[in-house]
C-alpha cells in the first residue's frame, strides 16, 4: 500500500508508535532482501529520514 507523506502522518504515527519499516517487520534479515525474498531498499526507516516520499507498506509486514 502507497500513501503520500505528510505532516499529519509523520505526527500521528509518532503519537501512536506506528511500526511500518522493514526494521520493525520479523520477517526483516538485515539484508537488501526480506526472508520472504521482497526487496527492503524502499521499506527502510532511513527513506524517510526527510520525509517527503509516499509511505510504502510492505503486504507481509508483521510485526516481532
Amino acid at each position: 500500500m502507497r500513501i503520500p507523506w505528510s505532516e499529519r502522518f509523520r505526527v500521528e504515527a509518532e503519537e501512536r508508535g506506528l511500526r511500518w519499516n522493514c526494521e520493525s517487520c520479523v520477517h526483516f534479515t538485515g539484508e537488501e532482501r526480506c526472508a520472504h525474498d521482497f526487496p527492503t531498499q524502499n521499506h527502510r526507516a532511513a527513506r524517510y529520514a526527510d520525509g517527503g516520499v509516499d509511505v510504502l507498506f510492505c503486504k507481509e509486514h508483521e510485526l516481532a
